[in-house]
């Protein structure tokens, strides 16, 4: 037994130190890289092990997760519940913490913390955020809005029209132009001399931030006439990002 906890020891410490010298080197070469990397950061909702999984065992054509180079595992379950709902899932993406169901952007404590979308603008990164669902959704919002309540849609409302995002494309007209506090933020973004369309997909204007919020609530289906939104808005962005020539999330 002595012999076999003395060899179990000795393993984990060589775990340790390969881990480290691993963890070193990735530091070492992330410092010496010039250029800042853009991310695209894509959530499918509910989009567990098992929806992915499904992704390499039907059909006879290979998923595109086979693409990526590697693949882990983000543990976003509530500090309150075991299952997570999109509110909690999405802030723990993005300030990098767990919280409670139903927080947007703030901690456990219900205290604001800063998100990674936050920490970038300040960085000199430009912003884009596009959404199949009302974009004051639990999970986009959790990158720009600082809540306590993912149902308080018409509070986000405004965080996001102050948030200075350079590209917004989604749904939920309603929470900026019917609400019960009778403002209308359409205007509230005119005013920061934003390209404004709720009725179709244009193209950006060079130098130019962009909304375009269709429908009151989310987007419909594609079986409802939908069409290909995720595809097109994206491309459009990417488009503007490049213009620019500044690092995007």
């Amino acid at each position: 037994m002595k012999a076999t906890f003395k060899i179990s020891v000795q393993l984990l410490v060589f775990i340790q130190l390969v881990c480290k010298a691993t963890y070193e080197a990735q530091k070492e070469s992330i410092h010496v890289k010039e250029e800042p990397l853009s991310v695209i950061l894509m959530i499918g909702d509910g989009m567990g092990i098992a929806q992915i999984s499904t992704a390499f065992y039907f059909g006879e054509s290979s998923p595109n997760f086979q693409r990526f180079n590697s693949i882990g595992f983000h543990n976003s379950t509530y500090t309150s519940h075991w299952i997570t709902d999109s509110a909690a899932g999405a802030t723990a993406f993005a300030i990098g913490e767990k919280t409670y169901k139903i927080a947007i952007g703030v901690s456990q404590d219900s205290l604001p913390k800063e998100t990674i979308l936050e920490n970038l603008k300040q960085r000199g990164y430009r912003m884009a955020i596009i959404s199949l669902t009302t974009l004051t959704h639990a999970t986009p919002a959790s990158f720009y809005a600082h809540v306590k309540d993912r149902d308080m849609h018409e509070e986000i409302a405004v965080e996001l029209v102050g948030a200075d995002i350079d590209f917004l494309a989604g749904g939920g007209k309603k929470y900026f132009n019917q609400r019960s506090d009778k403002q209308d933020l359409f205007k509230e973004l005119e005013k920061r001399e934003y390209h404004l369309d709720t009725l179709t997909l244009s193209e950006s204007i060079p130098g130019k931030q962009s909304a375009f919020i269709f429908e009151d609530d989310g987007l419909p289906a594609i079986i409802d006439g939908r069409d290909d939104f995720l595809k097109q808005p994206s491309l459009i962005a990417l488009d503007f990002f490049e213009q620019s020539n500044k690092p995007f999330l």
